[in-house]
């Protein structure tokens, strides 16, 4: 008898289809790298150590690390495996180029992963004069010249307030 799904196995990605009123019906494959180096050779990504997850784009897999390759250790690799899900679902759905920012703030969203420390940072980089201006935001997400960290607390803002005065 084969092996019965848990009600968790299944529930991300019916949660993410759902809330996007997206359902492709393309397979996901998912890879756990048990080292850092089988991540980081996995992921075309120049600094992967600082990745906990990724998502192929056009490609439909999933690169997570196994959660013993941070010794920190102190991430729910569900979590990561949502996020991803979320820019999975999107890209295999759209099948068309989607704004960095858009796909960096859905996944922010609905992950669950926005708390008020972000809010607070957000509110920090505004009052330091360090927001992006949209149009950084818009043509190149994260901008070249900016820590990769930096644009991600402005992401979800922009779906809430998409205009150009957002992030200006």
């Amino acid at each position: 008898m084969g092996r019965i799904p848990r009600q968790r196995d299944i529930f991300d990605r019916k949660a993410v289809t759902e809330a996007l009123r997206m359902f492709p019906s393309e397979p996901l494959e998912v890879v756990l790298a048990p080292t850092l180096a089988i991540y980081s050779a996995l992921v075309p990504d120049p600094a992967p150590e600082r990745t906990l997850g990724v998502y192929l784009l056009g490609r439909g897999v999933i690169v997570l690390r196994a959660p013993r390759t941070d010794m920190a250790g102190n991430w729910d690799p569900r979590g990561v495996l949502k996020h991803e899900l979320v820019h999975a679902v999107i890209d295999m759905s759209v099948r068309r180029p989607v704004p960095r920012w858009l796909h960096e703030g859905m996944a922010i969203l609905l992950s669950g992963e926005l708390g008020y420390l972000d809010e607070a940072r957000l509110d920090w980089l505004a009052v330091g004069g360090r927001l992006i201006p949209w149009n950084g935001l818009v043509h190149r997400f994260p901008p070249a010249n900016v820590s990769r960290a930096l644009p991600h607390p402005q992401a979800p803002p922009l779906l809430r307030f998409p205009s150009p005065r957002a992030g200006a």
